[in-house]
């Protein structure tokens, strides 16, 4: 989809795929970098900076449950999508050298409400 606005905008007509189910022609609201809601037929403001998201698909982020976290892996994984990771084996200093970085994606880029589960 290209450069992707900061802040606030809409992915319209996007194909979002929630878990469970394929849902065609979808609104996706950001607000101040957060998803604020998401469904079919939003009403938003007339000047409300929207991107195309015809033939483009969302998805949730995705969990990795086996890990080795070594060299590029983490950030490799945000690129592909993976927003969690269960670390199979690090070292507890890597891990700190990281935190930081895992606060700023938590923090800016998800929606702190937004839960990931399974059955």
């Amino acid at each position: 989809m290209g450069g992707v606005p900061q802040g606030s905008f809409a992915v319209v007509d996007v194909t979002v795929f929630d878990g469970e189910v394929f849902r065609e022609w979808w609104v996706v609201w950001i607000e101040n970098g957060q998803v604020r809601q998401v469904g079919h037929g939003l009403d938003l403001p007339d000047n409300f900076p929207r991107r195309d998201g015809h033939d483009h698909t969302q998805i949730p982020g995705l969990i990795d449950a086996h890990v080795h976290t070594i060299g590029t892996t983490l950030s490799d994984a945000l690129r592909f999508g993976v927003t969690a990771v269960l670390d199979q084996f690090t070292d507890p200093i890597l891990v700190a050298t990281k935190q930081s970085a895992r606060q700023y994606v938590s923090t800016s880029h998800f929606d702190r409400h937004t839960h990931i589960t399974s059955r």
